[in-house]
Parts: C-alpha cells; structure tokens; sequence
C-alpha cells in the first residue's frame, strides 16, 4: 500500500512540475509609436506659396504667421526623427488605422482664426475626416494660441475640448498664430 502511494505521490508532482514549465506565448505588446516631429505645412489658396513648419520635440512651441482675410489648404504630418538617418513618417500610418486616431485642433480664440474639414482629407470607416488635411481662414488680426492633438482611440470625434474625446495622447504642441 505505502507503494502504491508512493507512486501516485510522485505522478501527481510529475505532472505539476510538467504543467508549471510549460512554455507560455509571449504577450503582444502594442508600443507607441514614437512622434518627436510634426510638420505642418500651409499653402495659401490665392497665391499657391508654401510654407512649412516644423515643430521638434523639446520646442515649446511653433510660430505661425498668417495674412488677414487669406486661406490656407494645411496638411499635418507626424515622424519618429529619432533615427536622424532614418526618419520615419507615422502619417502614413495614421490614415491607414483612421479608425483609431483622431487630429483635433482646440483653438483659443476663433476670431483670429476658423480652422474646418478639407474636402481631400482621410475618412475613417464611419466617414468622419479624422483631421490630416484641413482649411485655415484668418479672420482677424491678432494673436492666438492653437493647441494640435493626435489622439489614438477616441472614444468620440466630436467635441470642443480635448476632454470630449476620450482616448490618448499621442502628440499635442502649441502653435502660436498671428495673424497679419
């Protein structure tokens, strides 16, 4: 009988032994991905001329100059420049998952500036632009402060502060606006 234990003793410390070393699949972590560059880039819609700003991590903020009563077409654009031989445009993926970002422009004051929706920009699947390419107006002259957000996973695409829409921050800066 003491045998008999024995054996049914030592199977049973086996099979935990056996069990507890298994091998477990690695768990899938999704990084953020890095964004220490935003480019944005403004063509005024009378005269075609370009300019481009360009905003690197550790700027306070970034100075934008605009004519009163002009419109521009702006485009925004985000990279990982950690690499400097290596900069990697995270636009790309941002209007492949629109699903799951979201460009919110939360203006101080709207008198200096009117910033709406461009007809060319990315959609996401319930066909919400999702803010890459937007119409600037500036209305009045003035100063006014313009704070840019990429956020992942909104829990809503409407709204009048960051607060509305839920999610995470992937970049926030300043733009200063002056308008002329």
């Amino acid at each position: 009988m003491k045998t008999h234990v024995y054996i049914s003793l030592s199977s049973l410390l086996f099979f935990t032994l056996l069990i507890s070393c298994t091998k477990k699949e690695p768990v899938s972590i999704n990084e953020e991905e890095v964004i220490d560059r935003v480019v944005v880039e403004l063509t005024n819609s009378n005269t075609n001329a370009k300019t481009t700003h360009t905003w690197n991590e550790g700027d306070t903020s970034l100075a934008i100059s605009l004519v009163k009563g002009e419109r521009y077409r702006a485009s925004v654009y985000f990279y990982n420049a950690t690499d400097p031989s290596d900069i990697e445009d995270i636009t790309e993926e941002v209007r492949e998952e629109a699903d799951e970002h979201f460009v919110f422009y939360e203006i101080a004051s709207d008198n200096q500036l009117a910033i709406t929706t461009a007809s060319n920009d990315t959609k996401d699947s319930s066909g919400n632009a999702i803010g890459l390419q937007t119409q600037w107006e500036a209305k009045e002259r003035g100063t006014t402060l313009v704070r840019l957000y990429l956020i992942h996973e909104p829990s809503s695409k409407s709204g009048s502060s960051r607060n509305d829409f839920g999610g995470e921050t992937d970049a926030q800066i300043d733009l200063n606006i002056t308008v002329e």
